[in-house]
């Protein structure tokens, strides 16, 4: 998955997300140039938006390394279980 920032817009997109020319949305998926995700982003936090998915990738990724140096009583890797469960809509 790879979300784009558009800052002149203030939107992101998914372009990877595919459509059918015949599917309702399909004009707004062609303006934006994608599946929208998200608009009228702050310019500050647009790049960071963008990069979420790509984020939470690799913070999953570190929770299952075997040679971890954040063993289980580390608070970095409280705060990184709980970053991950806070993104895919857990508390």
């Amino acid at each position: 998955m790879t979300w784009q920032y558009n800052p002149q817009r203030g939107d992101i997109t998914d372009p990877d997300t595919p459509i059918e020319q015949t599917s309702l949305g399909y004009d707004a998926y062609a303006y934006y140039g994608g599946d929208l995700i998200a608009e009228s982003i702050c310019k500050k936090n647009g790049p960071l938006l963008a990069a979420a998915p790509d984020m939470l990738a690799v913070l999953k990724s570190m929770q299952s390394v075997d040679d971890d140096p954040m063993a289980n009583g580390d608070p970095r890797r409280v705060k990184l279980l709980a970053a991950i469960r806070k993104a895919e809509g857990g508390q």
